[in-house]
């Protein structure tokens, strides 16, 4: 029985690896589509189209009756291979699943900040809650996935902005750490990077002053940072009390030390009066305002 596992533990590692030499180095991005049809028609039941555009491959997938389409960049096809092997529609219920978003009670009109917003995955979450009026920021440093988010959210009937800076401690020019083939990009020094670029980073209380939303309720603050979470935190000292929920991954991203960022996160949102609802097997935690419990 253990040689079996062992035999089969083996044989992913190979297949993920075939798929990375080939998909991410050799295959011409217009050979990659047929590509990514031969290794999904098994898996997705409705007919999922792709074509180039740019620098960017589109899908399209049914969600609640609606045909959704969504971009990722050709530069990054094997995550688009990883990420939408099931369907669009299936990568928004794994983002609500991995989030644990299903016990937060969202409504038209609320107010959400993506940090660390990537392709703008989360929002198609909100499509298979059928909730399109909603006022989405996302935030996203990374050169290739800001083409395909702004893309996303151009493409989709919501009030949404693309805002291609970095969350921080502070408004300066900072060094960005930029790794997007694994997603593992960060202000804070990775054990592995790709290149290195100067990216502009603002605090959150910086942005929601400029944006007139002091005095709004923000519903949700998504954060994702690869280790630079409490820093984004602690540019939010002033904004945390209208925030009424926030969905933070918190695994071993932080520096060359990979260390988790849950201790100090914690303690961060502790003293601004926030209480940890959930944590779960994906190191992702939910926090709770507690003085807009109501």
């Amino acid at each position: 029985m253990l040689l079996i596992k062992l035999f089969k533990l083996i044989l992913r590692e190979i297949k993920e690896n075939i798929d990375i030499f080939f998909c991410q180095n050799y295959i011409p991005a217009s050979i990659y589509i047929n590509y990514l049809k031969l290794r999904t028609k098994l898996k997705i039941k409705r007919d999922v189209s792709l074509c180039l555009k740019g620098e960017l491959i589109k899908i399209n997938d049914v969600i609640e009756n609606e045909n959704i389409y969504w971009h990722f960049p050709s530069n990054l096809r094997y995550r688009g291979l990883i990420r939408y092997h099931n369907g669009i529609n299936w990568q928004g219920r794994m983002m609500g699943k991995t989030y644990e978003l299903h016990k937060i009670n969202f409504e038209s009109g609320d107010i959400i900040i993506d940090c660390g917003a990537n392709f703008g995955d989360i929002l198609l979450y909100f499509y298979n809650l059928n909730l399109r009026n909603l006022v989405y920021y996302g935030f996203e440093p990374g050169k290739l996935e800001f083409v395909a988010l702004n893309k996303n959210i151009e493409n989709q009937n919501m009030t949404g902005f693309a805002i291609n800076k970095a969350l921080g401690d502070k408004d300066a020019l900072q060094k960005f750490y930029y790794s997007p083939e694994d997603a593992d990009s960060s202000l804070e020094k990775p054990l592995n990077y790709s290149s290195t670029f100067i990216i502009e980073t603002i605090t959150l209380d910086n942005f929601i002053s400029k944006e007139n939303l002091s005095d709004k309720r923000i519903k949700l603050l998504k954060l994702e940072a690869e280790g630079f979470e409490p820093e984004i935190l602690l540019g939010a000292k002033n904004s945390l009390k209208n925030i009424e929920y926030i969905c933070a991954d918190l695994g071993p991203e932080r520096g060359v030390a990979q260390n988790c960022t849950v201790a100090e996160v914690n303690a961060i949102l502790e003293k601004a009066g926030f209480s940890m609802q959930s944590f779960n097997n994906c190191y992702r935690a939910i926090f709770k305002n507690k003085d807009l419990m109501n």
